[in-house]
């Protein structure tokens, strides 16, 4: 009997060591071992997901749609068609079928800005494309006819291979339509769908498509993150961007340390995300995004916000309401010097720190050069690479240096963080 407590010490330990996917592989493998696994924290390394794709360190787990025809009937638009499989569901008639993706349920994070009907949208495209095909297929009739008729200027050789090869497009045309006449009349085409689950890079397996792809998302989600006993321990979480919808089961939740993404609607996350307070949010910066999406309470509440590839200082970043802020590319022609006017004409909470990268000492000497030169009046203290400045809020101050030390290197290794760079930071007096 003593022995128990200690084989199931000794396995709990183990768990917490092992390679996460090997852990859901062997939890879903077997019902013994499941309880206790789901009681042992999961910690992943980098962990992303997309509207098909969950991504766990190394592993890749996808989701898609196959559709088998029956030989020599396949359509064209699968000649594109990734070896994932499709990822979209697809009706008896074989169009997209964008019903399954609009249905929300509890769990799921919606990071759609549009949210449009995209079946009205699917039925016009549907309409202009059997109009074109039927266009296409009447011009190449056309053409056999003319190619029957004409022997002279040609030779026979050349005139055949025309004929065989306008009998062809035909051919292809008149099996593009036959899924817009099955429509038309009701009558189911003549295929079926298999789904495709994908573990890279060990294997794959055909299943029945008995769900659509939305619903088999959410129960490989939940296979792998639900009944967890204490939130999933994430380093870097990775989300593709906006505009999908990302399938978890009901009381997923996470610690994220770091997340990289487009803008997005961060408050999706917040029944996943309990705080961001000891989290880095990395943005990639796009000229499209709307300036007021950059006050959103993630960002606000952050413990930094990095942004990439800014490529000046527009209105949006003046108003940032972000305390810490790190721009890790090159900002040489930035105008710090204006933002600082901006600050010390607006104020700033104390503990703001904004971080900039520089591609040498000596350029960080001209700004903070031009810097002095423009504020001069409210230079406080000047001594060697740095400036201090008095705040409009009382009993604080703005110190502007430069310093051959970067904080943030071994949190954001993937970026080009340069030697050198300019802080900007309110303090208290």
């Amino acid at each position: 009997m003593s022995d128990k407590p200690f084989a199931y010490d000794s396995l709990k330990i183990l768990l917490q060591y092992l390679d996460p996917n090997l852990r859901i592989q062997l939890s879903t493998r077997s019902p013994s071992l499941r309880a206790t696994e789901k009681l042992v924290p999961l910690r992943i390394d980098n962990l992303s997901f997309n509207n098909r794709k969950t991504n766990i360190n190394n592993t890749t787990y996808c989701i898609g749609l196959l559709r088998k025809f029956p030989p020599g009937e396949e359509i064209l638009e699968m000649e594109d068609e990734s070896p994932d499989g499709a990822e979209n569901d697809y009706d008896q008639f074989g169009f997209i079928d964008h019903h399954p993706e609009t249905r929300i349920t509890r769990g799921d994070v919606d990071l759609r800005y549009w949210f449009g009907d995209l079946s009205e949208l699917e039925e016009s495209k549907i309409e202009a494309m059997q109009e074109l095909l039927e266009q296409d297929l009447e011009g190449y009739e056309r053409s056999l006819r003319h190619l029957s008729i004409t022997k002279k200027r040609k030779r026979e050789a050349d005139r055949q291979q025309e004929i065989a090869d306008v009998k062809g497009k035909i051919s292809r045309t008149r099996k593009e339509l036959k899924r817009f006449y099955c429509k038309r009349d009701g009558i189911p085409l003549d295929y079926t769908r298999l789904i495709q689950f994908s573990i890279f890079p060990h294997r794959k397996e055909i299943l029945t498509y008995n769900r659509t792809l939305p619903e088999a998302m959410r129960y490989l989600h939940s296979l792998l993150f639900e009944g967890r006993s204490c939130p999933v321990e994430v380093n870097t979480l990775e989300i593709s961007g906006p505009n999908q919808i990302l399938r978890f089961p009901e009381n997923f939740k996470l610690n994220v340390k770091k997340i990289k993404t487009e803008m997005i609607p961060f408050g999706s996350f917040d029944h996943i995300i309990s705080s961001y307070a000891s989290t880095y949010i990395v943005i990639k910066y796009n000229m499209f995004t709307r300036e007021e999406n950059y006050d959103q309470a993630a960002i606000r509440n952050s413990k930094s916000l990095l942004i990439d590839g800014l490529p000046n200082f527009s209105e949006f970043f003046y108003t940032l309401q972000s305390k810490c802020v790190i721009i890790p590319t090159s900002t040489n022609g930035h105008d710090h010097s204006g933002l600082v006017k901006y600050w010390l004409e607006h104020g700033k909470p104390v503990g703001s720190v904004y971080t900039f990268g520089i591609d040498k000492e000596e350029t960080a000497k001209e700004h903070l050069g031009k810097i002095k030169a423009n504020n001069e009046e409210l230079v406080t203290s000047d001594q060697e690479g740095s400036l201090t400045f008095l705040m409009p809020a009382p009993n604080s101050q703005l110190r502007v240096y430069y310093e051959n030390y970067c904080p943030i290197r071994n949190i954001f290794q993937e970026f080009a963080v340069f030697d050198w760079v300019l802080v900007l930071k309110v303090e208290s007096v």
